[in-house]
């Protein structure tokens, strides 16, 4: 308790004497300024004559850049002025299992229970606590918990997540990081009140608080980085080593995929005045398409591959799964007994009784079977977390086996359908701005906005076509299918793109958007929904996944006899010079 109480007041007392000293160098510079003016003055008084040309800029200048910096120290965020975040505030009565389950975890770490609780559109969880008197005096606890979190995290492992963050509260992180925040942020606004003008003089004044910026952010991202690293011990010692692990590296996959997600499927439709009725469940069908699974895997290695940064908040996912696993097999602690749930929040909206509870996954496995979700329908909320990749050989986790087998973490909301259609719309009109925006559903997505987006973006497969040699006064389709037939796909590939790590998979998916067009627009085919790819082309003949590996395979001439694609006879042009290609 006493190493406890003297590392809080270390870092009250770095956090002060940063604050303290931006003020002390900008106050330093003022009075420097001031005192170079009347060195002026007098100087030019002592010698009794005219004073020489553009002495009054210089005073002019000087005077202006210490009254921008008098500006920027005064001026600034205030405390509370970021108000509530963006969400569905909850209540005991709302959603009574989340608070209940909120409130046991607080008292198992010894926290305070929160004073609100949030949720949240993205694949985040938060606790805040707003403070005065320089941490002294806590004040409300304010925690948040995204809507994206609990659709691939399961109980178990929320436990884990939520158990970190109140660990932030019992370390006393959250009554010092306002302040840390404000300073940070007061140092920024100072230097854009000097650089907004663009003024010689400002911009030299500037730069010594940039410098002390990068100090600044060295010394607090470093503290905050072990912050992290106790509040994950705190989430172990709650939930369990195996647990904690699971919940790293979900997140970390499933908030790249949810940036995916909102960029292909979600952002178009906002473009067009149209919001997603079934967000989140379109989300969890994403995560787990059975397509998507080796790309799911690839983001995994990604994510553990990263390093920690010297100016990084938080130690890299990787890091932490190691340090997690350096602690050995870590049973949680036993849970206490929570409120009864609710009947909306025990069972998926349309279904009678829970479905049985999922197994965590091995530690062993590289990823367990996915569980397909049709390709044609949003996923219910009752679709299972996607699968997560084990912890790697190195980490030497223990069995997972010690940890119960947990139900899914949305199993925690009371009204799940309802609630996230909610948290949809809200998301979809701070995007837009706009208040006129109407519902549409996947499908209705599919055939109206995501599939002619695709179309449109076929056009990429022609124009490279052309780039890489082939007759432009034929299709782009055929044109890109001669070039596979007489050897060229790598060429085609690299055209296409230059700069991917795999230029195979882009000429893939280029191959595939084309052929679905070509289907929608000669062949009597309709877009449907899709979690492989934004859209689909559903018709009477194969699949437009078979039909794209034919054409990778070499067989192209089952799929022109298919399509009704004539071909050849080609003259091959070469590598066309930039005058040609604007032509084509």
């Amino acid at each position: 308790m006493k190493a406890h109480a003297s590392l809080l007041g270390l870092r009250a007392g770095l956090a002060l004497a940063l604050l303290l000293g931006f003020y002390a160098l900008a106050l330093a510079l003022i009075a420097v300024i001031f005192g170079a003016v009347a060195g002026l003055v007098v100087l030019v008084v002592a010698q009794d004559r005219v004073p020489p040309a553009g002495f009054a800029f210089v005073v002019v200048a000087l005077l202006g850049g210490a009254f921008s910096l008098a500006r920027g120290m005064l001026s600034g965020a205030r405390r509370g002025e970021d108000g509530p975040p963006l969400g569905i505030e909850t209540s005991p009565a709302t959603q009574p299992v989340l608070w209940a389950e909120a409130r046991n975890l607080a008292s198992a770490l010894g926290a305070p229970a929160p004073d609100r609780i949030h949720l949240v559109p993205g694949v985040t969880a938060f606790v805040s606590q707003e403070s005065r008197l320089l941490g002294l005096v806590k004040g409300e606890v304010v925690l948040g918990v995204g809507l994206g979190l609990l659709s691939v995290l399961n109980e178990a492992e929320l436990r884990a997540v939520l158990a970190h963050e109140f660990g932030h509260i019992t370390g006393g992180d959250t009554r010092l990081g306002p302040l840390v925040h404000r300073a940070q942020r007061k140092i920024q606004q100072t230097v854009r009140v000097l650089e907004e003008d663009g003024r010689l003089v400002k911009a030299l004044i500037a730069r010594p608080f940039r410098l002390y910026f990068l100090l600044f952010r060295r010394t607090t991202m470093a503290v905050s980085r072990a912050q992290e690293r106790a509040a994950d011990r705190a989430a172990v010692r709650v939930a369990g080593g195996p647990a904690a692990i699971r919940a790293l590296e979900r997140t970390g996959i499933a908030d790249s995929a949810f940036d995916h997600f909102v960029e292909r499927y979600v952002t178009p439709l906002w473009r067009c005045g149209r919001w997603p009725e079934e967000m989140y469940a379109g989300f969890r069908a994403l995560c787990t398409e059975p397509a998507r699974q080796d790309e799911l895997v690839r983001v995994r290695e990604a994510v553990l591959a990263e390093e920690t940064g010297r100016w990084d908040s938080h130690p890299s996912i990787g890091e932490r799964v190691r340090l997690i696993a350096a602690l050995g097999d870590t049973d949680p602690a036993p849970p206490s007994a929570p409120a009864p749930p609710s009947p909306s929040a025990s069972a998926p909206p349309s279904a009678s009784a829970p479905p049985p509870a999922p197994a965590p996954p091995s530690p062993s496995a590289s990823a367990p079977p996915p569980v397909p979700a049709p390709p044609s329908v949003p996923a219910p909320p009752s679709v299972p977390v996607p699968p997560s990749a084990s912890v790697p050989p190195s980490a030497s986790v223990p069995p997972s086996a010690s940890v119960p087998p947990s139900a899914p973490a949305w199993r925690l909301v009371a009204d799940p359908e309802r609630t996230e259609r909610e948290m949809a719309l809200i998301v979809a009109r701070a995007a837009t701005g706009s208040a006129t925006l109407r519902p549409i559903g996947w499908d209705e997505a599919a055939a109206e906005i995501l599939g002619p987006g695709l179309a449109a973006a076929g056009d990429a497969l022609r124009s490279r076509a052309v780039a890489v040699g082939a007759q432009w006064d034929r299709g782009g389709l055929d044109q890109a299918l001669e070039l596979v037939a007489t050897g060229r796909a790598h060429d085609l590939a690299r055209a296409l793109a230059p700069d991917a790590a795999d230029p195979d998979a882009a000429l893939r998916n280029a191959f595939r958007t084309a052929l679905a067009a070509e289907i929608v627009e000669r062949h009597a085919g309709r877009w449907t929904a899709s979690w492989s790819a934004p859209a689909d082309a559903v018709w009477d003949g194969t699949p437009v996944d078979e039909l794209a590996a034919r054409v990778l395979s070499g067989d192209i001439a089952s799929v022109r006899d298919e399509l009704d694609i004539p071909g050849g006879p080609f003259r091959d042009l070469g590598p066309l010079h930039a005058e040609a290609a604007a032509h084509a």
